[in-house]
């Protein structure tokens, strides 16, 4: 028994820093992840104020006066389909 608690701590102390390489992994993956995670919150947030804005923008402009048709040549020219020539 007292040899195997002795190769036990012996194999435990050689293990160890690999222990401690997972572990820095682990973090810098759990770091980058909430990383990605305050990105992509921050951005989903830019573009809600940005289309409020717009929207905001859109509601204070005055509705467009109608002019008639711009391109009324186009309209007198064109012919639909099942017209005589």
């Amino acid at each position: 028994m007292c040899i195997y608690m002795l190769l036990r701590r012996f194999f435990s102390v050689i293990n160890q820093p690999a222990r401690k390489e997972r572990l820095t992994v682990k973090e810098a993956l759990e770091r980058q992840a909430t990383d990605i995670r305050d990105k992509l919150r921050l951005n989903s947030l830019e573009r809600y104020n940005r289309e409020l804005a717009r929207k905001e923008k859109n509601c204070v402009m005055p509705r467009p006066v109608y002019e008639g048709p711009r391109n009324v040549r186009y309209w007198i020219r064109r012919r639909r389909s099942g017209m005589r020539k």
